[in-house]
């Protein structure tokens, strides 16, 4: 073994080899290390990277809340541009969407879970306007 780095290991060690993967873009093991709260988030901006072995051109969003950001496959895309009633990425910043785990996914005939978004409502607050919308009758005897 080099002496540049030895792993001692010992019987009763259990490890997790998947603790040993870094990615830059989250995976679902990022995904499913968020509590609820954390999994709802809200589109920061939207551009495109190099990404892969291949280092093809892919959709990259990046959520105000998350350090990573997701390679942001045509299903999820499909989402964002629903949400945003529009397929410009220049449109999707301000989306609200909950980022989860969809064990169901299949890739390349297999099912292997994927990361998916669903929209979230966010309930706005009620605005001034809303409070004096009550009709207040002025010089009207009968009205009294």
């Amino acid at each position: 073994m080099s002496s540049v780095f030895q792993l001692k290991l010992h019987e009763d060690s259990h490890m997790d080899f998947n603790d040993f993967r870094n990615s830059e873009y989250l995976t679902q093991r990022d995904i499913k290390n968020l509590s609820p709260e954390e999994r709802r988030v809200t589109v920061d901006r939207v551009g495109a990277d190099r990404v892969g072995e291949e280092k093809k051109n892919k959709v990259v969003t990046h959520f105000a809340s998350l350090e990573k950001e997701l390679v942001t496959n045509i299903t999820n895309c499909e989402v964002l541009a629903e949400i945003a009633g529009s397929a410009n990425t220049v449109d999707w910043p301000g989306a609200h969407v909950e980022i989860y785990v969809d064990p169901n996914v299949t890739f390349g005939g297999k099912r292997c879970g994927g990361i998916r978004l669903r929209p979230i409502a966010i309930e706005k607050p009620p605005s001034v306007e809303d409070d004096f919308d009550d009709e207040i009758p002025f010089g009207d005897p009968e009205a009294t």
